[in-house]
């Protein structure tokens, strides 16, 4: 397992910002990364959207399902049906 963590923990900023597909962020305001890190992050790949789950920690998926799953699900509409994104 070290050997795996090794591995995510070197910086690749020129490969996402190579990613060409559209990128759904989602943080939750009480997780592991700074607001600066999250910043930082979104900022570094043009086109990322971003969502911030209130009330939740690192497993804001497990924590607030509901929200995290209308994130995603509106995320997806909006590549389906782009008119949404006006």
């Amino acid at each position: 397992m070290a050997a795996c963590l090794r591995h995510v923990t070197v910086p690749r900023w020129e490969e996402w910002a190579s990613v060409q597909a559209p990128a759904l962020v989602v943080y939750a305001k009480n997780g592991m990364f700074t607001r600066e890190q999250q910043d930082l992050f979104v900022g570094h790949r043009l086109g990322t959207e971003r969502i911030d789950i209130a009330n939740a920690g690192h497993d804001a998926h497990l924590e607030q399902t509901a929200t995290w799953i209308r994130a995603l699900l509106g995320f997806l509409d909006s590549r389906r049906n782009p008119a949404k994104l006006a």
